[in-house]
């Protein structure tokens, strides 16, 4: 299906719509639906960068910057799920009163995954290090490699 008819599947809040269709037309993006939400990649291998539900979006951000990148967004509630993601949650009201901040979130999202998988370095330092994967914003279960969650 096309970016246009998984949004008009979905048939997200007009502030909602308006900011995905802006994200889908000016990146090169990934989409795809599952039950509660269309989920954006900035390729088939990259990590999601935003879900937009009906009533609101979850833009995934680097924990240490997330608090300096929502600084001026006021309803942005940032969620911290794995200690390699936060989540901007961000309602459609508060979308609709901050479009270009959320849309140049967003835009910052779909650029940070791009860069590919986030590793973590284990206790104390050790060099080994683990891929930590994202959690569905919906169920909280951890996400697979193929980008797909149980609740879908």
């Amino acid at each position: 299906m096309s970016h246009d008819a998984l949004l008009s599947d979905l048939r997200p809040e007009s502030a909602i719509d308006r900011l995905a269709r802006a994200l889908v037309a000016a990146r090169s993006v990934r989409t795809e639906r599952r039950s509660d939400y269309v989920s954006l990649r900035p390729g088939s291998d990259a990590a999601i960068a935003v879900y937009v539900h009906k009533n609101r979006v979850s833009v995934a951000l680097d924990p240490l910057e997330a608090p300096s990148l929502t600084h001026g967004i006021t309803g942005a509630d940032l969620q911290r799920i794995t200690p390699a993601t936060t989540y901007a949650v961000i309602d459609a009201a508060s979308v609709g009163r901050a479009h270009d901040a959320v849309l140049e979130l967003a835009f910052k999202a779909l650029g940070w995954r791009a860069q590919g998988p986030r590793f973590a370095v284990g206790e104390r330092g050790r060099q080994g290090a683990e891929l930590v994967r994202d959690t569905c914003p919906t169920c909280w279960e951890t996400i697979a490699l193929n980008g797909e969650c149980r609740c879908s």
